[in-house]
């Protein structure tokens, strides 16, 4: 009886571990992205931040990576310094295809500038 509770317990522990191998690789990227960012924020004296809402209009990765990458590069050129990426909200998300991800942003705090205006009203 006891050897078949060992080898239940085997078997039942079994996917377990193979979720922590599959797991681990995405954690220490986690972890060495939210690094690179505190370390970012830190280097700055008084960081302006924005966060940028990025739908997703295609639902293959290829089309999403592309997709992200522009949006990164296009707020790069308006002197922003990308921090990181987060999953977007699922409320926001939940009728897309292909989901979302929250893109953030800082820069150096200036006092003498103007904050950009986001919104128009009509």
């Amino acid at each position: 009886m006891d050897e078949l509770m060992g080898q239940i317990a085997m078997v039942a522990m079994l996917p377990l571990f193979v979720f922590l191998v599959l797991l681990r690789p995405i954690l220490a990227k986690r972890r060495r992205m939210f690094a690179r960012a505190k370390g970012i924020l830190e280097a700055m004296d008084d960081p302006e931040e924005r966060v940028e809402l990025l739908l997703f209009r295609f639902g293959w990765y290829g089309g999403k990576g592309r997709e992200e990458q522009s949006r990164i590069r296009e707020i790069e050129q308006q002197g922003w310094t990308f921090v990181k990426g987060t999953a977007a909200p699922f409320h926001r998300t939940i009728c897309l295809w292909g989901g979302g991800v929250n893109l953030h942003f800082a820069r150096e705090h200036h006092p003498d500038e103007r904050p950009e205006l986001t919104s128009s009203r009509s």
